[in-house]
This record gives C-alpha cells, structure tokens and sequence, in this order.
C-alpha cells in the first residue's frame, strides 16, 4: 500500500517486467470520488484517453520514478501528451480493457540498474502530500545467462 487514508487507499498492485521495461499497476480504493474540476475549469484534452470511456478516477495524481543511478522522471499530468522521446527515462499512462476506472497502469523503460528503485506520489487534491514505494531494481531486469 502506498498511501491509505479513512476515505481513500492508493497502492503499487504489482510491477511486470519486460526485456526493455515494465509496467506498474497502481490501484485506488475507497469511497473518495475522485477531485472535483471547479467550475470554469477547461481541462487539456489528452492526447491518449481511454478507448472504453470510464472516467479519469486519477485527475491531478503526480507520479515520480528515481533510479538507483539518480535517473529521475516526475509526471504531473498522466492525462497530458507522453514524453518526448529524447528522456532518460519514460513514465507513459495506458489503459486495458480488463481493469477498471480505479486502475491506473504505467509504463516505465528503460528498466532500471541494480539498487532502490522509488515510485513516489503525491496527491494534494486528495490529501495524499507525499508517498513511496521502493524495490529492488535487479528484481525486474532479466537473470543472466553466461
């Protein structure tokens, strides 16, 4: 669990590894209705959006991974266009049709060098100021083979 309030959870469900990345599922739980846009407000239309229509449950979260190696990338707007591709590291936004609204899925590559892996949120609009994970960056990269 990254971050549980009496109204709102927010955890890491599981990490997959792939040969030139891996995907992270982060899970809300709860009551909590996802932030109110106040009035006025005109939202950028994102460049990607959910090919089955379920609403953004995850509006305002800021998502940040930090590599043992001081590779850091913050993403303060998952609805906004991906990364241009000349970053060190991607944290993409993307949608399956088997989850849900209060499932968030990321895309992170390249994978990561051995040592602390951290994947910290924040979420002010609904209290969450500061939260992480960390794991082991070795546990997601290929074993050798020699």
């Amino acid at each position: 669990m990254l971050w549980a309030g009496p109204e709102l959870g927010l955890g890491c469900e599981r990490i997959i590894p792939y040969p030139d990345g891996f995907e992270t599922e982060l899970r809300r739980s709860g009551g909590m209705p996802p932030p109110a846009v106040p009035a006025g407000t005109i939202l950028p239309q994102p460049r990607q959006h959910d090919p089955w229509e379920r609403p953004d449950r995850f509006v305002g979260l800021q998502v940040s991974v930090t590599f043992a190696n001081g590779v850091h990338m913050l993403r303060d707007d998952l609805a906004g266009p991906d990364q241009q591709a000349n970053f060190a590291l991607v944290v993409s936004r993307f949608w399956r049709k088997e989850t849900d609204a209060d499932t968030l899925w990321l895309w992170i590559a390249p994978l990561p060098p051995e040592g602390e892996v951290t994947l910290a949120v924040s979420w002010p609009s609904c209290g969450i100021e500061s939260a992480a994970v960390e794991f082991e960056g070795a546990l997601v990269r290929p074993a050798r083979t020699e």
